[in-house]
């Protein structure tokens, strides 16, 4: 099952206690709520990657914009679909609006688990963690992945920006032969 169809049929519940109330929220995604965002979704791409016995399943967004003001992230799924944890790329902060999501679904995730220390998340020691190999082997792939994503996306970014600029006559007429003519004479007369 692919992240999208999962998300069609997902629903969460929470619940909390204050001054002996309980209150009870939930939050639905249905079709409709996708198609907003398939509508921002400029690139999508499923690839498989496997480790020993693990097998990952990887889903590449690249949006338009921003989502919900977040960083570019990694979400991890475990084998059930269900996300326990997610970090920033590696290229986020670049100032080129290459806005992109990996979800990553594996079995490799169901024993992950988080415990706060010292200001930062660290990996308990049950179940996977950081220090697998299996995991330190898929962020190396994706890391190799997302780089070879964003290299055509720059190029393409960028002869759009310059004929943007071209179009808006932002750059100075330059007579090219006065130029060269004249680095040339400079060049000379300094004995070059």
């Amino acid at each position: 099952m692919t992240f999208f169809a999962f998300a069609h049929k997902v629903k969460w519940i929470t619940t909390y206690r204050k001054d002996d109330k309980l209150f009870r929220y939930s939050i639905e995604i249905s079709e409709n709520d996708l198609d907003d965002y398939s509508s921002i979704l400029m690139e999508r791409e499923e690839k498989q990657y496997a480790y020993g016995e693990y097998s990952f399943e990887v889903v590449f967004c690249r949006w338009e914009k921003r989502l919900h003001q977040e960083y570019s992230k990694y979400y991890c799924l475990n084998g059930a679909g269900v996300e326990k944890y997610k970090e920033n790329t590696t290229l986020n902060n670049k100032g080129d609006n290459f806005y992109h999501s990996l979800y990553i679904r594996s079995r490799v995730f169901d024993d992950f688990s988080f415990a706060k220390t010292s200001g930062q998340y660290r990996m308990e020691i049950v179940g996977k963690n950081r220090e697998d190999e299996a995991f330190k082997y898929l962020k190396r792939e994706l890391d190799k992945y997302i780089r070879e994503k964003r290299d055509p996306f720059i190029r393409t970014s960028t002869k759009k920006f310059l004929t943007k600029l071209e179009e808006k006559d932002a750059y100075p007429n330059y007579n090219l032969n006065h130029y060269h003519r004249t680095h040339c004479d400079i060049h000379l007369r300094q004995g070059a």
